[in-house]
């Protein structure tokens, strides 16, 4: 077993010691759960009428959110890197949806859209500044002299994308779509949990807190962190394929 695995096996059994001692101590099952009854609530909560219909509606939400908003910054912010009048325009906008508390996005979402497609666009919104300002970074981080030089040389605009381009960009867009991944899942819940759709994680949630089921919650949340690091892996892989060469999640 590597090192490195065994120092996460003792991180993890300190951590559910110190929370199993913290339930214990205060002993009141109902404001804070210990893991044993957060462990044994996993095994019997799947049975509920709603759970996988919530799962499943709040990941492809979560999911389209994310793919929208890694496509379209993408695309804009290689024409913002290639066209310097592009990121001028953009850049109020940009600006505007990094400085903008996400609640007030939530909130202003609600007037336009239903409760079902709230997280869809507020993973959009989350997604699509770390992308853009990544892809801008890794477009100028290609040397002038290489592009310079596949210009004299009449390199075709398709192996100048793969050969030059891409290799360079590789880091920038898998660091971006990692980081904006379990974001997405962070603010895609959060909006969920204000806007209460019928079937979604966030509404789970929110039901165990109105209930004061703190099992529930704390299942709930282990559920979303899960299923957020195993959308993150999923997404690199796929990235990995269609840009090619290693990257270490």
């Amino acid at each position: 077993m590597r090192k490195k695995s065994v120092q996460n096996i003792i991180s993890l059994a300190v951590a559910l010691a110190l929370w199993q001692g913290a339930a214990m101590l205060l002993n009141k099952p109902l404001l804070f759960a210990s893991p044993v009854e957060v462990i044994a609530r996993l095994f019997s909560i799947y049975k509920e009428p709603l759970f996988f219909k919530s799962i499943i509606s709040s990941l492809l939400n979560i999911a389209l959110g994310f793919v929208l908003g890694l496509f379209i910054a993408f695309m804009l912010g290689a024409l913002a890197g290639k066209y310097g009048f592009f990121e001028i325009m953009l850049r109020p906008y940009v600006t505007a949806i990094k400085t903008v508390p996400i609640a007030s996005f939530i909130i202003l979402a609600l007037l336009w859209i239903s409760p079902e497609r709230l997280s869809v666009s507020i993973a959009f919104l989350i997604v699509f500044p770390v992308v853009y300002q990544n892809t801008l970074e890794g477009l100028r981080s290609v040397e002038k002299e290489l592009i310079h030089m596949a210009r004299v040389f009449k390199v075709p605009a398709k192996r100048r994308i793969k050969m030059l381009y891409l290799p360079k960009m590789k880091p920038y867009i898998l660091s971006a779509a990692s980081s904006a991944s379990g974001m997405a899942w962070k603010a895609g819940v959060a909006a969920e949990l204000i806007g209460r759709p019928d079937f979604s994680l966030g509404a789970m949630l929110y039901e165990a807190k109105i209930y004061i089921n703190t099992a529930d919650l704390f299942c709930y949340t282990l559920v979303i962190i899960f299923l957020s690091r195993i959308f993150e892996k999923a997404m690199l892989y796929i990235l990995k394929r269609l840009i090619g060469g290693k990257y270490a999640a």
